[in-house]
């Protein structure tokens, strides 16, 4: 995640954060990530991997919510994207 879009999701309200609400559409390289925002709790965030535009910031970071958004794309969507990029840090 670039500085700018740092302090933009540090200081900002996650509704007003530019977000693709498209589903006829991903990128073929995604970065995802989790991190501490709002309220201390943990968000997850989805970028395109080639712009570095934001896809979709979550509220939470659970299995269930992301599975839940990623689901909303039709299959022959998601089956376009090529790579995922994530770290792997074990809670």
């Amino acid at each position: 995640m670039s500085l700018p879009t740092l302090f933009y999701v540090l200081l900002l309200d996650l509704k007003k954060l530019p977000q693709v609400d498209d589903y006829d559409y991903l990128p073929e390289h995604i970065d995802v990530d989790e991190f501490r925002g709002v309220g201390r709790h943990l968000h997850f965030i989805c970028v395109n991997d080639d712009t570095h535009e934001m896809i979709k910031i979550l509220p939470t970071h659970l299995k269930k919510d992301i599975t839940a958004f990623f689901e909303k794309f039709p299959l022959l969507v998601r089956s376009k994207v090529k790579t995922i990029t994530m770290d792997l840090s074990a809670y």
